[in-house]
C-alpha cells in the first residue's frame, strides 16, 4: 500500500523534482512543487535580491504546508517536495502525526562533484526567480550540503536516495519500495 504522503527532500540539484514528477505520474498522485510555487509567486513579487529570495522560499514552504494540512484530508497520495530546512520539515511531520497519514520520506544525496555540476549546467536555464540568487560558491555550497546531512541525518525511518548515478533501475527499486509500504 502506498503511503499517503511522500516527503521529497535533500540537497540542491539531487534530482528531487526530476523523481517527484515521476512518482507522480507512477502513483497518479498530487504534487506539491516548491519550484513550482514560488516561481508562480515570483511572477508578481519579482524578487530581486537574495534576501528578497530566501523571504519567497519561506513564504512558498509555508504556503506547500498550509497546503497539505488543508489537501490532506481530501487527496491520495500527495507528493511534496522541496529542500526543507528542519523547522519545516519537522512542521510537515506534525501535521501528518495530527491527520494519522501514512508517509515516506525520501532524502536525496549525491557527492560534492556530481551535485555541483548538476546546479552549474541548469543555472543558465533555470526560471529567472533562481537567478535572483546568484551563482552558489563552491564553498557555500558544501556548506549548505553539510546542514542538510546534519539536519535528516537525525531523523529514523527515512529512504536515503543516493542520485549520484541514478538510472532507471534505481527508479524502479525506489517506486516498488513505496509500494509495499
Amino acid at each position: 500500500m502506498k503511503p499517503h504522503v511522500i516527503i521529497i527532500t535533500g540537497q540542491i540539484a539531487a534530482l528531487k523534482t526530476t523523481i517527484a514528477r515521476q512518482l507522480t505520474r507512477d502513483f497518479s498522485a498530487y504534487l506539491l512543487c516548491k519550484d513550482d510555487l514560488k516561481e508562480t509567486l515570483a511572477e508578481s513579487v519579482k524578487p530581486t535580491d537574495r534576501n528578497e529570495n530566501l523571504r519567497l522560499s519561506a513564504t512558498t514552504v509555508a504556503l506547500m504546508t498550509h497546503l497539505l494540512d488543508t489537501l490532506i484530508p481530501y487527496i491520495k497520495p500527495i507528493i511534496i517536495e522541496a529542500n526543507f530546512k528542519e523547522e519545516a520539515y519537522l512542521r510537515l511531520l506534525k501535521i501528518l502525526s495530527e491527520a494519522n497519514a501514512s508517509h515516506k520520506t525520501i532524502y536525496c544525496f549525491a557527492t560534492f562533484e556530481v551535485l555541483y555540476r548538476r546546479y552549474l549546467e541548469r543555472f543558465e536555464t533555470v526560471h529567472e526567480t533562481h537567478k535572483s540568487m546568484g551563482l552558489i560558491e563552491e564553498t557555500a555550497f558544501r556548506a549548505s550540503m553539510a546542514d542538510y546531512e546534519a539536519i535528516y541525518r537525525k531523523h529514523a525511518g527515512l529512504i536515503r536516495l543516493d542520485t549520484t548515478h541514478f538510472d532507471a533501475q534505481e527508479y524502479a527499486s525506489l517506486k516498488m519500495l513505496l509500494s509495499e509500504e
